[in-house]
């Protein structure tokens, strides 16, 4: 383009520095007035092509530019893509360990279950035995021999032990499982936090 916008400049000067001296006078048998026309003619095309030139310069710049953005634009879709992608495979993993912790919560509470319905039978033996003690500490009241006393304070004794044993050892079980409940219903709202907070990162 430069090229052609200096040998435009330098047919048009030469046409204006050098005017035609005589209409009827030749060069090599072609009148100088039409040499003059046709290198005027040439002019305005060459400034023709330059301005075409420029135009198209312009275009492929605009162009240019219009590509950059549209590949700065595909890229941050890309990255954005790839992120979202993480994001749910995070989440799907939350989701998953989240059911499998629920599941596992699940038959931890059927299992307490089941131990207070067998709590509640051993409540009922626990009451029988009760009422058996209270009928013989009644009968001791009584007269009677002091070995047959003796037998009776010697059984209820022992009754009584092994109550006490069974109710520590069944305090013990149900502490064990309440802690046990209460870490896992804290891991459940840790994934639950986590599981919303992806979810509303990749909905941005």
């Amino acid at each position: 383009m430069k090229a052609s916008l200096v040998l435009h400049v330098f047919l048009v000067g030469l046409c204006q520095a050098h005017p035609p001296p005589d209409r009827t006078k030749q060069t090599d048998g072609v009148p100088v007035s039409q040499l003059r026309m046709l290198s005027l003619g040439l002019a305005r095309l060459l400034h023709g092509v330059a301005e075409t030139a420029a135009q198209m310069e312009r275009q492929a710049e605009h162009v240019l530019a219009g590509l950059d953005r549209a590949t700065n634009s595909l890229e941050s879709l890309r990255k954005q893509s790839l992120q979202a992608g993480r994001t749910h495979k995070q989440v799907r993993t939350d989701l998953q360990i989240f059911s499998a912790k629920g599941d596992s919560l699940q038959r931890t509470v059927r299992d307490l279950q089941e131990r207070l319905e067998d709590l509640e039978k051993e409540q009922g033996t626990m009451q029988y035995w009760t009422n058996w003690i209270h009928d013989k500490v009644r009968s001791l009241t009584q007269p009677g021999s002091a070995a047959q006393a003796q037998i009776n304070t010697n059984s209820i004794k022992n009754i009584m032990d092994k109550q006490a044993k069974w109710l520590d050892s069944l305090t013990s079980e149900v502490s064990a499982r309440d802690r046990l409940i209460n870490r896992r219903l804290r891991l459940i709202k840790q994934l639950e936090k986590r599981v919303d907070y992806h979810s509303r990162q990749s909905s941005v």
